[in-house]
């Protein structure tokens, strides 16, 4: 799909402040992208021989061209933009009523980007450009095809990330964080095949018992990202070593050998 390539962007300081952003690249990348190729105006585009109006903030995509740009698993792609919907900096939907394409809105792109001046390219002087059904519907097929392949290979570890998922789901609940525990699958995979499904299942749960401090924000502290650092996943696995439910016994591990 054809992609403007003049111009530029603001990118506002208070990003550094993001940790959830920042602190994953592929999120990071993802977000970046968004920006990047957002119309920064109203606009109208050629849809199957109709026409379409888009407001500014947004950006008209198949997640195959992402992946491709990126060079990131489009199965990724789609958990961060989930992430970054539930985030509430972007409205994501799959334009389903139109085709299986995404449609991303940028939340607050008038209050950060708003510039008369800022992104005045050569191309947008000659008119709004148009997305033609063929290149739009070629990466949907790629797309599509890429979704369904991953779908029957990711996950071996099916039911054990299923479990760890409820053990976290527990865990954000707990401290009142409105995030869906799904859009971790990946990392939990990713813990499981480092650490074993019987830790990470107990570290998942030990991230509940953290003892609170003035400095302490679940929102900030309890991801999976700072679950995992070095030193930590030890100290989750204990923790939940030491609370999890007496009629439940985790196979060949006790809080005497983590």
């Amino acid at each position: 799909m054809a992609r403007l390539t003049d111009g530029w962007i603001k990118l506002h300081r208070d990003l550094l402040e993001k940790e959830d952003i920042m602190s994953k690249p592929s999120r990071l990348a993802v977000w970046i992208w968004l920006l990047l190729t957002a119309n920064y105006k109203p606009s109208r585009i050629d849809w199957k021989s109709k026409p379409r109006d888009l407001p500014a903030g947004a950006v008209l995509f198949a997640v195959e061209e992402v992946s491709v740009t990126l060079h990131i698993n489009s199965r990724v792609i789609r958990n961060e933009l989930k992430y970054l919907e539930s985030a509430r900096v972007i409205e994501y939907n799959t334009c389903r009523h139109v085709t299986k394409g995404s449609l991303v809105l940028i939340i607050n792109w008038d209050t950060y980007q708003f510039d008369a001046d800022a992104l005045v390219t050569r191309r947008e002087l000659e008119g709004n450009y148009k997305v033609t059904r063929r290149e739009l519907e070629g990466n949907l097929i790629k797309e599509s095809t890429e979704h369904k392949k991953e779908r029957n290979t990711y996950n071996p570890f099916k039911f054990e990330i299923e479990e760890c998922l409820q053990e976290w789901e527990n865990t954000l609940r707990k401290f009142g964080i409105n995030k869906p525990a799904q859009l971790d699958e990946i990392p939990i995979g990713s813990l499981i095949q480092r650490f074993g499904f019987e830790k990470t299942k107990l570290a998942l749960l030990g991230a509940g018992f953290e003892a609170s401090s003035t400095n302490f924000d679940p929102t900030k502290h309890v991801t999976i990202t700072r679950l995992s650092k070095s030193g930590l996943f030890d100290k989750f696995v204990n923790l939940g070593a030491q609370n999890q439910p007496k009629d439940r016994h985790v196979h060949g591990l006790n809080s005497e050998n983590v």
